[in-house]
């Protein structure tokens, strides 16, 4: 494998569990704060006006 191809290789696979760790510190996040839960449901009616 060509040394750019690993590079790659190894930079999308930490990609993959960052987004990983991303969902399971949203998860937490949700479960602790209420305030937090009602800016995300803000967040996501503006994108559902948005795509309409």
């Amino acid at each position: 494998m060509m040394h750019s191809e690993y590079i790659r290789t190894v930079l999308l696979d930490v990609a993959r569990e960052e987004k990983i760790h991303v969902v399971e510190f949203q998860d937490l996040l949700l479960k602790l704060d209420e305030k937090q839960v009602e800016e995300l449901e803000k967040d996501r009616k503006e994108v559902d006006e948005l795509l309409e």
